[in-house]
């Protein structure tokens, strides 16, 4: 009835801006809803003449503040009055998140066959790779010799499966949040394992033999402004502890 289109011709940018853009014919909304449709319908055809659109990104949240310094002695030492299962699940978090910095997702995530030895000239370690979508995203030593011989056996033990002991086979999506609520229940402190892991971060951080490079990456994060939302808990250091560090520093070029 209305005869043959022709897409190619169009299609193309010109045309349809032409099309879009004639003086007075679409109110503003009604043209932002065609520019959509049309820019989409073009992109397909001339990618390099409709670029993808802008979108923009939610306000980023903050890191979650870190875990008191005692709560991680405290949950040890609770773990020892516990249920087998819950006692296992309690030091592989805990391992995990202040021994190697692990957010929950990777926890839940992490096989037997991700930790490994890691043999240095002083010192027996234990390294863990860090998974994101199924390719090794980082490689994290563990040094603690009690945590990382705790590791190591569960590894051996599981083989290709789950490091965090569950019953069954599937993962449960909140098997991290439960071990916390068991414990609130049973009268003791829970936790957040954001906390406990941005605790681990905060002491690296204020290691002065840990560079920033190095933090970056072995936390995994990909700027530091997670730094910016811990700052409560980093040190506060003064002009002459600057001076000082970038004296050491510049020492080492000269």
């Amino acid at each position: 009835m209305y005869g043959v289109v022709d897409e190619e011709r169009a299609l193309t940018r010109r045309a349809v801006d032409q099309w879009l853009f004639r003086d007075d014919v679409f109110s503003r909304r009604s043209q932002r809803t065609y520019r959509t449709i049309l820019y989409a319908a073009g992109r397909t055809l001339y990618p390099n003449e409709f670029p993808e659109p802008h979108r923009q990104r939610g306000p980023r949240r903050k890191a979650v503040p870190a875990a008191e310094l005692s709560l991680e002695a405290e949950l040890y030492a609770v773990a020892a009055s516990l249920r087998p299962m819950l006692r296992a699940q309690l030091l592989t978090i805990l391992d995990l998140t202040t021994g190697a910095g692990l957010s929950s997702q990777e926890i839940r995530q992490l096989r037997g066959s991700d930790i490994s030895p890691l043999e240095l000239p002083e010192h027996t370690a234990v390294q863990i790779a860090v998974r994101k979508r199924g390719v090794v995203s980082r490689v994290v030593p563990v040094v603690c010799p009690v945590r990382g011989h705790r590791l190591l056996t569960r590894a051996r033990d599981v083989g290709n499966g789950f490091v965090f002991p569950i019953v069954g086979d599937s993962m449960p999506r909140n098997a991290i949040c439960h071990v916390s609520e068991e414990l609130t229940e049973l009268g003791f402190p829970g936790f957040n394992a954001a906390a406990l892991r941005n605790r681990w971060v905060v002491k690296l951080a204020s290691d002065p033999g840990v560079p920033a490079a190095m933090l970056m990456k072995l936390a995994g994060i990909a700027d530091l402004r997670v730094l910016h939302d811990l700052e409560a808990d980093l040190p506060q250091f003064t002009p002459e502890d600057e001076a000082r560090a970038l004296l050491r520093s510049e020492g080492r070029y000269l």
